[in-house]
């Protein structure tokens, strides 16, 4: 191929190679970011949606686990081994005398009284002390930085259990050797907490000063009305239990109302506080008292009547004469602390009181 047809056909082809005009980069352009925007705010849409799906998953798991602590509680209170604080076992439970270091006084009044009252008989186990009087509570929690916006719902009971195999002298209890397993018993001991000596039919609050062996020394003597100094051997079914005592309200810290908890610690301290969910606001008392008990022949027919004929009456006050069934914690909380979409809903608690079961007491 010559010269001057190479040139003609390099020539032929220069009118046909051209780029992108400013107007097509313009509107290329323009629409690159409307596509990119668009997936941006798709993105965001996205993560808050899924962030606040995952608040609410948040919250429902904490209220659950709360849920868990409370029921937990409220089931064994009232409850110290085989003794019972209801109206037809319990005789007397006189309080700690463990000084004004600890959260009991005897003959005190206000938020240390208002646990453990041997002049209240239905009271022991569970308490509920109003917003308006928490300022004790809040002395006794050591809680300065908490604004208490509810009443306070306190269980107690007796956690662990060892056997008293005898007592060698009014202020030294023998325990069985598997008291050492008991976590909660061996670490009141140790510490110097409170436990609670029981029989099946009373119950007292003593301090131990130290140990010696299977030896448990007190800072009292046995206050148990079926055993005195000529009589040391009668020790029939006494056990000897960690006195629990668990507190919950709703509160403010740092700004932010939140499910509290607090617990008697096995030194005799509070301890606390526990975060049990961020967001609740409110928090109501309701307690339930079983009706229209019906005696029954033997188990079976009262399991069957029970289940037939029970029914509850709800209060706001607690009763002084018996443990409540039943006691319904409502809860209310903001879903949304963000703020952007706030909106409250409601938890409802319902725990049962083993040792307030009236119908299944008397017809079993």
């Amino acid at each position: 191929m010559n010269r001057y047809l190479l040139s003609k056909r390099l020539n032929s082809h220069k009118g046909q190679v051209h780029g992108f005009t400013l107007i097509e980069f313009l509107v290329a352009s323009a629409l690159a970011v409307i596509v990119i925007m668009a997936a941006t705010g798709t993105y965001f849409i996205t993560r808050k949606l899924n962030d606040s799906a995952e608040q609410r998953v948040d919250f429902q798991r904490n209220l659950r686990n709360a849920s868990s602590m409370l029921t937990r509680d409220a089931r064994g209170a009232g409850a110290f081994g085989c003794f019972s604080t209801t109206v037809a076992s319990s005789e007397r439970f006189p309080l700690a005398e463990v000084g004004a270091n600890g959260p009991f006084r005897s003959g005190g009044t206000g938020f240390y009284s208002s646990i453990l009252d041997d002049g209240e008989n239905g009271g022991y186990g569970v308490r509920i002390i109003p917003q308006n009087q928490s300022a004790n509570a809040l002395a006794a929690f050591g809680a300065n930085n908490i604004t208490i916006n509810s009443p306070i719902l306190l269980f107690t009971y007796g956690k662990g259990y060892a056997s008293v195999s005898g007592i060698n002298a009014l202020n030294a209890l023998q325990l069985d050797r598997s008291y050492a397993s008991d976590a909660d018993v061996s670490q009141a001991i140790a510490n110097k907490g409170q436990l609670v000596l029981s029989s099946c039919q009373n119950a007292v609050v003593v301090k131990p000063t130290g140990v010696n062996g299977d030896i448990v020394n007190l800072s009292k003597g046995v206050d148990i009305p079926e055993i005195d100094s000529s009589n040391l051997n009668a020790a029939t079914n006494l056990s000897v239990s960690r006195l629990y005592t668990s507190a919950y309200f709703v509160g403010t810290v740092n700004g932010q109302s939140s499910l509290l908890r607090y617990e008697l610690g096995a030194d005799g301290t509070w301890q606390g506080p526990q975060l049990l969910s961020e967001g609740v606001s409110q928090m109501e008392v309701k307690f339930g008292y079983l009706k229209n008990c019906v005696a029954a022949s033997s188990p079976a027919a009262a399991s069957n009547i029970f289940t037939l004929q029970h029914s509850y009456d709800f209060s706001d006050d607690l009763s002084q004469k018996t443990l409540p069934a039943v006691i319904r914690i409502s809860l209310t909380y903001d879903n949304d602390l963000s703020g952007s979409q706030a909106r409250t809903e409601d938890f409802i608690i319902n725990a049962t009181v083993r040792s307030g079961n009236s119908c299944i007491n008397s017809l079993i």
